[in-house]
């Protein structure tokens, strides 16, 4: 026991000295690998809301299809939209979250199926926000830009699938001047593939009535230089868990924590971690 906690100290110690504050960013913080951006001019939207409510849309939740021909790294999330009102309000003065839920197209004749990924985001605390200058939905609500950041990467390998978003708002009961948050729509010609939940915030349907329409969002992988060398759980720093990593997995063969990719955690992956200690990596913070 008292050797081993030598050894601890040693690592410990030399963490310390080895340590670096540096950011491998350069400020291109991603790419897209899937890009429908909104009608600079503004547009409608669908109403996209996941709580609960007294009106009629109160859990319509909307999804969109999209497409990766190759596989990818889902890192960021970005979508444009804004509250369905045209009274004199702070915007978003009601959504406190969103849902952000990726599901297969293995349900019935293709609709959203399987869920694959579901996270919430609050608005105040995990979601950049920004206004567009534009507006949406039929009362001209003040449109804004919406990015999310998925930690770790959602990794998909090539194939279709749906993003459907949700919004969590304060009340319950929403009135007829500010009926819930509305989901840009992209300029068209899109292809159409829209699917609408049964208001159960459980199955979705295919709509046939919205030919032509796609919803306004873009899927984007961190840019190369955001890639981190001694970053074991994927979290864009390095730091005492990519050493806890290397540490539990030493003498084994694991992909996370074997950073050479040379089949064994040995002393080349400590040192990989031990250089590279204190680093961060994410070019979007």
């Amino acid at each position: 026991m008292t050797r081993q906690r030598s050894v601890l100290a040693w690592v410990g110690a030399l963490a310390a000295s080895c340590a670096v504050s540096v950011s491998a960013g350069s400020g291109n913080c991603s790419t897209p690998i899937f890009a429908q951006s909104p009608d600079p001019a503004g547009a409608l939207g669908h109403i996209s809301r996941n709580n609960t409510g007294g009106a009629t849309y109160a859990r319509r939740r909307i999804a969109d299809d999209f497409t990766l021909d190759a596989e990818g790294q889902i890192a960021v999330i970005r979508f444009w939209g804004g509250d369905e009102t045209n009274t004199p309000t702070t915007p978003n003065q009601n959504v406190v979250a969103f849902n952000i839920r990726v599901s297969a197209a293995d349900g019935p004749a293709g609709s959203p199926g399987t869920t694959l990924f579901e996270i919430a985001r609050t608005l105040q605390f995990d979601t950049i926000v920004a206004p567009t200058g534009a507006n949406v939905g039929t009362l001209g609500a003040p449109e804004l830009a919406y990015r999310i950041e998925i930690v770790p990467p959602l990794i998909l390998p090539a194939g279709t699938y749906f993003l459907s978003i949700g919004a969590y708002h304060f009340d319950n009961i929403i009135d007829a001047d500010t009926e819930t948050w509305q989901w840009s729509i992209a300029p068209g010609p899109g292809n159409g593939v829209i699917a609408e939940d049964r208001f159960d915030q459980q199955s979705m349907l295919l709509r046939t009535d919205l030919i032509g329409t796609d919803m306004a969002f873009t899927l984007e992988e961190l840019a190369p230089d955001a890639q981190c060398d001694g970053d074991v759980d994927g979290d864009y720093d390095v730091d005492l868990d990519d050493l806890t990593g290397v540490l539990l997995f030493f003498g084994q063969t694991t992909s996370e924590a074997d950073l050479n990719g040379d089949g064994m955690v040995d002393l080349a992956d400590l040192s990989t971690v031990l250089l590279f200690f204190g680093a961060i990596c994410d070019p979007c913070n």
